[in-house]
């Protein structure tokens, strides 16, 4: 439901969903485009409202599930391209080394959850996008 989204009116949104269905089983053009559904809900009744989406990252928990994280992650970046009032932040860099293995120094003990520095990371990467994102007044 996006009543409670819409009754603020906001100039700004982030979201950050649809991991959890992915780790529990769907498919990651499934959850891809139930976001992306969302998406166009959301632009329908709030037109002027900048979405921020921030990619999903496989964790250690659940890596036998990453390559339908990385399937929802391509398919919604693809798709807001083409849109100017979605901006795509791709998380999963600021999470991984080059060789693709996670950066341990930003999770909590249990390899899913996003430790203090972890959430600098977060904080930092967020503030940097909400300002720059495309056709938003800062």
């Amino acid at each position: 439901k996006i009543d409670y989204i819409v009754r603020y009116n906001p100039k700004k949104i982030v979201i950050h969903i649809g991991g959890n269905d992915i780790n529990r089983g769907a498919k990651g053009s499934v959850a891809a485009n139930k976001i992306i559904d969302l998406f166009n809900k959301i632009h329908a009744v709030l037109p002027y409202t900048k979405i921020l989406y921030v990619s999903n990252d496989p964790s250690q928990n659940y890596w036998h599930r990453h390559e339908e994280i990385n399937i929802a992650n391509e398919v919604i970046k693809a798709y807001v391209e083409k849109l100017d009032y979605v901006t795509y932040l791709d998380f999963t860099q600021y999470l991984y080394t080059e060789d693709c293995n996670y950066v341990r120094t930003s999770l909590e003990a249990d390899g899913l959850h996003l430790n203090k520095l972890g959430y600098a990371l977060w904080i930092k990467n967020l503030k940097e996008a909400l300002l720059e994102m495309k056709g938003a007044d800062k």
